[in-house]
């Protein structure tokens, strides 16, 4: 009876063992009929156990256990990062470490910050983040907030779009939430370029 559980689907990272396996035929890839099935069994037996299915791999068992780590990140809190290789975003502006340990602690000793580089992000740019991370979310997308946040009307800029997912089923509109259905769920990615 673990806590919290994250459910992620399998990924063939480009350049790992495990996809010049799958690219020699050592390993055969379920297909997608298969993977979506897997998928909406996990989600259906943990939420009959209890658990709170609050983003689209994750899951807890209550409110106080989801992780408040990566819900800021969904969220696009600002954070800072330290150590190699981190991340920092203090809104427009995403930056990253230098990967290598040894190049960091050098850039530490010398007295300069060990970035490697940095970009401004436009608002049409957090906008498309604020999209994809928002459906990430059981709750989904919050439409007052994104108004607010963008000064644009979320319902006017994408109506078509959402008018089309409306129709298939993938997404639900709430008043004051856009979030994927449970069908939606299985197209996440495909969704969130759709809208963008």
């Amino acid at each position: 009876a673990p806590a919290h559980l994250s459910c992620y689907m399998l990924t063939y990272e480009k350049g790992t063992p495990l996809d010049r396996q799958r690219q020699a035929g050592a390993v055969i890839p379920a297909d997608e009929e298969t993977v979506g099935k897997l998928f909406s069994d996990t989600a259906h037996y943990l939420r009959a156990c209890g658990y709170v299915h609050y983003e689209i791999s994750n899951f807890a068992e209550s409110e106080s256990l989801m992780s408040r780590h990566n819900r800021k990140y969904w969220n696009m809190a600002p954070y800072f990062g330290f150590g190699p290789s981190a991340h920092s975003f203090i809104p427009p502006q995403r930056s990253w470490n230098i990967r290598s340990v040894g190049h960091y602690i050098q850039q530490i000793e010398k007295g300069k910050l060990p970035v490697e580089s940095s970009e401004t992000l436009s608002s049409e740019a957090m906008m498309i983040e604020a999209v994809y991370l928002g459906l990430r979310q059981h709750q989904g997308i919050d439409i007052q907030e994104f108004d607010q946040r963008f000064g644009v009307s979320f319902q006017e800029v994408f109506r078509h779009q959402l008018e089309i997912l409306e129709q298939k089923a993938l997404i639900k509109m709430t008043g004051k939430f856009c979030r994927l259905s449970e069908k939606g769920i299985l197209f996440a990615d495909g969704i969130a370029a759709f809208l963008i």
